[in-house]
């Protein structure tokens, strides 16, 4: 296996999906990824953040 490099669905910005990363992701059944670890990771802060609003709206 090698280094594979990726472009994000989101971004258009090509990533590199090491050997690592490929081995992990085949020992879980997952496909590749599609979308870049920085667009993911904003992704899930934004979906944190939605989260946390709606605690707090009812919260008062």
């Amino acid at each position: 296996m090698n280094y594979k490099t990726i472009r994000c669905d989101n971004c258009k910005n090509e990533f590199i999906f090491s050997l690592e990363e490929q081995d992990l992701y085949k020992k879980r059944g997952l496909p590749d990824p599609r979308v870049c670890p920085i667009c993911r990771g904003m992704m899930g802060a934004k979906s944190r953040d939605k989260a946390r609003l709606e605690y707090e709206s009812k919260k008062r």
